[in-house]
């Protein structure tokens, strides 16, 4: 019974050790399209430091500091308003903070959580 347990313990080590990891590195530039069924859809602009987002169905675009604080976890500060208006106003301190935790060929699944609310939300960005 016991070398029926060892094996069993050593194949899910080695399922675990050879698991992919996600290669995030290829999404962190580039252009991006969010669509929502409540904001409609959303064009996504990544630089190296910057995320610009432009939403026409809202009339808006804004714009972010972006700091990547692990190969697949970025931060998004200082929200600019560059055309149109927002109800949504950030403070200077706040942070939406974006997780990628799935990767599927160009489409990738982010958790966004922020230091300013207790929300947690997925969504799906396709790369364009």
């Amino acid at each position: 019974m016991r070398p029926f347990y060892f094996t069993t313990l050593l194949t899910l080590l080695s399922s675990f050790s050879f698991a992919q990891s996600l290669d995030c590195k290829k999404m962190q530039v580039g252009k991006f399209e969010l669509v929502s069924k409540t904001s409609g859809t959303t064009i996504i602009e990544r630089t190296k430091n910057t995320q610009t987002e432009t939403n026409e169905t809202m009339q808006i675009k804004t714009s972010y500091d972006l700091v990547w604080t692990s190969e697949c976890s970025y931060e998004l500060r200082n929200r600019k308003v560059i055309e149109g208006s927002s109800k949504f106003v950030m403070k200077p301190t706040d942070v939406i903070r974006v997780e990628i935790i799935k990767i599927e060929d160009a489409k990738l699944t982010v958790k966004i959580t922020s230091n300013f609310s207790d929300k947690v939300a997925e969504a799906e960005i396709n790369k364009i």
